[in-house]
């Protein structure tokens, strides 16, 4: 299969949220990628919605929101523009897997 030129993860979708379940985790921190403006934000998760491909954090006063679509962010973790802060060794595990599913462009 040919990769696509914003490059993919080669996992079905249902190995993609069985991952993300593993690595969010409401109230942690991560470092999200914004690509809107093109910089990396420290925020916490707010909301996982795996079925509408949703993620939502904020920052440390709320006032920081930022909604990214669930496969983006995987993406994001895969290629190391986006990382959970201090993981459990489960999250761990899933983002190793998240980074070898990893097709280059």
């Amino acid at each position: 299969a040919a990769a696509d030129p914003a490059g993919r993860l080669d996992l079905a979708p249902i190995t993609i949220v069985e991952l993300l379940d593993r690595i969010l985790i409401q109230g942690n921190w991560y470092r999200v990628y914004d690509a809107e403006h093109r910089t990396t934000r420290w925020l916490k998760l707010a909301a996982y919605f795996p079925h509408q491909d949703s993620i939502g954090f904020s920052g440390f006063d709320e006032g920081i929101k930022l909604s990214l679509r669930a496969q983006r962010f995987a993406l994001d973790l895969a290629e190391g523009r986006s990382e959970p802060i201090n993981p459990d060794p489960g999250a761990s595990a899933a983002l190793e897997s998240l980074k070898r599913a990893k097709v280059s462009h």
